[in-house]
């Protein structure tokens, strides 16, 4: 079972002018950490791509990378932190599953994943980096435990538009929980960019409340800022127009219409969609 938390945007409030996007980190500090990895932290090899697994500790240099990648990758979408890298203090203990480009050697993309068993006894429920976003009641983390919180993921962009970059670091999750068949739970947050408009925004979160929210589980986790949809959308009919669609490629086409460049709903949601996530909530 998958579960999905829902944030419309974390464009840092306040932020003027960002810094610059830090300059990569030397190739040759990624590739002595990778070759120090135990074979067993290679998940998938197909064609040019290899991903892997490994702790902060482990991987510094990665980890780096990691945070300047993510920073650019949101950027490319309206969002990111506005700082060189995107990191936090989460990234210090969750795991990092990260996609390597062997011919290149770049990385093309990357997943952070948090082991509750392992979080909840070491740091408490404030280690889980949702729980930032939303208050879990204690049956809530009971019903999850153990299982694995997945976020902060991204695809860099020179790799967006190839088909195999996302596939594969699913498949690494996909390894993972092969070998770790304790873990029976997948949760984490997804986030629609505040470049949306605010009557594609009200259309994605009323078709998710309305479809495919438990009925049940959703009562057990609060927002810490709820999203108020009513905002900006002064002279509309939302209710209207979102009650007459029905299936997520509905939502997609009239989103599509509302957005100047015509993006439908996010890829990444496009995805959860299909492998049947939950919605659970929605932070703003």
């Amino acid at each position: 079972m998958s579960t999905t938390l829902f944030q419309p945007g974390t464009k840092p409030p306040g932020e003027i002018c960002p810094a610059p996007v830090a300059p990569p980190v030397a190739r040759d500090r990624l590739i002595g950490e990778l070759g120090k990895l135990p074979a067993d932290r290679e998940f998938v090899r197909e064609r040019r791509f290899s991903v892997f697994m490994a702790t902060a500790a482990e991987i510094p240099a990665m980890v780096e990378e990691i945070g300047r990648a993510r920073e650019e990758a949101f950027r490319e979408v309206g969002e990111g932190t506005g700082k060189a890298f995107d990191l936090d203090r989460f990234d210090e203990y969750y795991r990092h599953l990260f996609l390597w480009d062997r011919e290149t050697d770049a990385l093309a993309g990357a997943y952070r994943l948090g082991p509750t068993d392992e979080i909840l006894g070491r740091h408490g429920a404030e280690g889980l980096y949702c729980t930032s976003l939303f208050h879990f009641e204690p049956e809530f983390l009971e019903f999850l435990n153990p299982g694995i919180e997945l976020g902060r993921s991204f695809i860099a962009p020179a790799y967006q538009r190839m088909v195999h970059p996302l596939a594969l670091l699913w498949r690494g999750i996909g390894g993972y929980l092969s070998r770790n068949p304790r873990y029976r739970h997948l949760f984490g947050p997804v986030s629609i960019s505040q470049d949306y408009t605010a009557i594609s925004k009200y259309l994605i979160v009323q078709f998710m409340t309305r479809e495919l929210q438990h009925p049940t589980l959703a009562n057990l986790v609060q927002p810490r800022n709820p999203y108020r949809g009513a905002e900006g959308l002064e002279g509309l009919d939302p209710e209207k127009i979102s009650g007459a669609l029905r299936t997520a490629q509905e939502v997609s086409a009239h989103v599509s219409e509302a957005e100047p460049d015509g993006k439908g709903i996010p890829v990444l949601l496009k995805h959860y969609l299909k492998l049947n996530a939950t919605l659970l909530s929605f932070n703003v």
